[in-house]
């Protein structure tokens, strides 16, 4: 393990980026600088959530020289599920090729857990309801005066602790970039940086966040628009199901939910979805009068 600087991690970023997307880099940077320290070390396959929407590209890379790849770049995976620990916020096609090719680690840039320990809950499934009183968004300072003056905005929210090119393919199904926001907030990430924010949350309408919901498991059917579980034969849909709650009753019988079911405000599908996570995404902006900056 060779500890290394948040610069490093952002010059490996720019120098294998191939989107020449800066607002899209810019985003990936921010979720970054939340955390300080970094290091380099191969870490277990089985410890990364390796999923992505692409499988086609990640069988393609795992029939090539997997040793010239890149490093990729991991967060913690919040909250963890059961050994995985990490998601990709860049590499999550390298992460699925490696498994794929059967390698057992891979090289990666992330953040130091011996001096930035994430949270980490065995609750997964088991939220707050979904008619919360508050809910609670973590915004970069920044920020934070553009906030007080004009609310939070949809199109300017970024996604913490999470796979940031997931998030930025979801944004096709929810026509704008969301708001995310915390339901539980006993789910809120403590290794975050940032000005934490109380949302009034009466009236507000809550949806599926799609890129945590990818953290617990399915896999996703383009053609279709559905994820579906029960896809390993290694761990069998009964097995799956233990770790989506009640979102496991809504699955046809080929362990599928389409995810328009899930992005309809009120829908069962939504609900369900958000317990599983304990967080939920926004789809209009909310106004200035109903957020409070929550004092450190």
């Amino acid at each position: 393990m060779m500890s290394i600087t948040l610069a490093d991690t952002i010059a490996h970023l720019r120098e294998h980026d191939s989107t020449g997307d800066e607002d899209f880099i810019a985003e990936l940077i921010e979720s970054m600088e939340e955390y300080p320290d970094w290091t380099i070390s191969d870490v277990p396959i089985d410890e990364i959530s390796t999923w992505c929407s692409d499988e086609e590209t990640a069988r393609y890379y795992a029939e090539q020289n997997l040793d010239e790849f890149p490093e990729i770049i991991l967060v913690p995976l919040n909250p963890p599920e059961g050994k995985k620990i990490w998601t990709a916020l860049d590499g999550a096609h390298r992460a699925w090729a490696f498994e794929l090719a059967g390698r057992k680690t891979i090289p990666a840039y992330h953040p130091d857990l011996s001096v930035s320990n994430p949270s980490s809950s065995d609750d997964r499934g088991k939220t707050a309801a979904t008619n919360p009183e508050f809910v609670y968004h973590m915004t970069p300072t920044s920020r934070t005066k553009l906030i007080q003056h004009e609310g939070i905005k949809t199109e300017m929210s970024g996604k913490w602790a999470a796979n940031m090119r997931e998030g930025r393919w979801s944004d096709q199904y929810y026509s704008v970039r969301p708001i995310y926001v915390v339901v539980d907030p006993s789910r809120m990430p403590i290794y975050l940086e940032g000005d934490l924010f109380e949302v009034d949350a009466e009236g507000l309408e809550l949806v599926c966040d799609i890129p945590s919901l990818t953290e617990y498991g399915p896999r996703f059917n383009a053609d279709r628009g559905t994820f579906y579980w029960g896809w390993d034969p290694n761990r069998p849909l009964s097995e799956a199901s233990l770790e989506i709650g009640d979102l496991a009753n809504l699955l046809n019988e080929e362990g599928e939910i389409e995810i328009d079911e899930l992005i309809t405000p009120g829908s069962p599908a939504a609900e369900a979805a958000i317990k599983v996570t304990g967080t939920a995404c926004v789809l209009e902006d909310i106004p200035a009068d109903r957020v409070r900056l929550v004092e450190a």
